[in-house]
């Protein structure tokens, strides 16, 4: 099955099985295609990594509310709740889109690194 965008395939398997995704409704449903922020997923990547919004602020040297600015508007750009949100919660829980969309973050900025690095020009 071939996607026009991200968001198809993750609809497509939103389609199958609707348990394993936490969708989000869409705030702007005019948009047609997807443009992702590699930032975005770079942030979101760190912290699946670290396991919390404050780790990951540190790491990657923003303030904790551009953090999760970031990860707002990735979800709603995605139509999909990516992080449970439970206040008082220990760590950060991922959702089982969330670990889908990483998934495919991992490969995207992969592939972006390859772009920018001097392999490109080989």
């Amino acid at each position: 099955m071939l996607f026009t965008t991200f968001k198809d395939s993750i609809g497509a398997f939103e389609a199958r099985d609707r348990t394993l995704l936490s969708p989000m409704p869409e705030r702007n449903s005019t948009n047609k295609g997807l443009a992702l922020d590699l930032q975005q997923l770079k942030t979101f990547q760190t912290i699946a990594t670290t396991g919390s919004f404050t780790q990951a602020a540190r790491v990657l040297g923003y303030s904790q509310s551009n953090v999760t600015h970031q990860i707002q508007t990735l979800e709603q750009r995605l139509g999909l709740a990516l992080i449970e949100r439970e206040r008082f919660s220990k760590g950060v829980v991922i959702t089982r889109a969330g670990r889908r969309v990483l998934q495919h973050s991992e490969r995207i900025l992969e592939l972006a690194q390859k772009l920018f690095s001097r392999e490109a020009g080989s």
